[in-house]
């Protein structure tokens, strides 16, 4: 989607140091599953299917079993129907959560910077921002999901 002469993005933060930008029409729902809530190993029940919920920065799948703040929440992202799994989720704080219409003169690029799942990294208003590769999230939960 483009606005402006600006694409439309949805600025997340997925842990203190690890922020990301992605296309707003990957998001389906944002979601805030309260403290404390339980939900299976792994996932959560969204409309009424099950989906697999992953963590930045910690290399698997959230620990959903401990007591969760108030000030966390789910990106449900949108899949590709053929790699597993059609919706998954990501962990993400309250903090940083934007929408926001990208131009190119607005960020400076980071080469070099990118995280491990990221196809691109760039600085916007003093933060860095990682570009996920969300292929690669995808078969992640979609493995996460067979585990479930």
């Amino acid at each position: 989607m483009t606005e402006a002469g600006g694409t439309s993005c949805v600025l997340l933060s997925c842990s203190t140091l690890e922020h990301w930008a992605l296309p707003q029409n990957c998001l389906a729902e944002i979601l805030a599953p309260g403290a404390g809530g339980e939900a299976p190993d792994g996932g959560m029940i969204w409309r009424g299917r099950e989906v697999p919920v992953l963590e930045s920065g910690a290399g698997g799948v959230i620990p959903w079993r401990r007591s969760r703040g108030a000030a966390d929440l789910v990106a449900i992202l949108i899949g590709r129907p053929w790699r597993g799994c059609d919706y998954f989720g990501v962990a993400v704080r309250a903090e940083g959560l934007a929408v926001v219409s990208l131009r190119a003169g607005d960020l400076t690029e980071a080469p070099g910077r990118e995280v491990q799942h990221a196809r691109a990294a760039f600085h916007l208003g003093g933060v860095l921002y990682q570009v996920p590769d969300l292929d690669a999230l995808q078969r992640r939960a979609s493995a996460a999901a067979a585990m479930i």
